[in-house]
């Protein structure tokens, strides 16, 4: 829907600190980027973006580190997306 109504759209695969841990992303991760590759949809995987063990401030959840890794990724994104 978006595509056909030119809207940009893109995914950023956020990994837990197991997914980050193991370099790889689980099932439900998979599905998402196989979705996103069908579907011709831009996808930036946090894990290939910066993200670091001291982004985490639990097992799924930013803190302030993670946090400004996020902000770099999101200008990245919307860079690309953006004329």
């Amino acid at each position: 829907m978006a595509q056909s109504n030119k809207i940009p759209f893109a995914i950023i695969l956020h990994a837990d600190r197991q997914e980050y841990q193991q370099g790889r992303y689980d099932s439900q991760g998979d599905e998402i980027m196989e979705w996103a590759k069908t579907n011709n949809v831009p996808l930036y995987k946090d894990i290939e973006c910066g993200i670091t063990a001291n982004c985490y401030f639990d097992g799924i959840h930013l803190n302030n580190n993670g946090n400004k890794v996020y902000a770099t990724i999101f200008q990245k994104v919307i860079g690309d997306l953006l004329p």
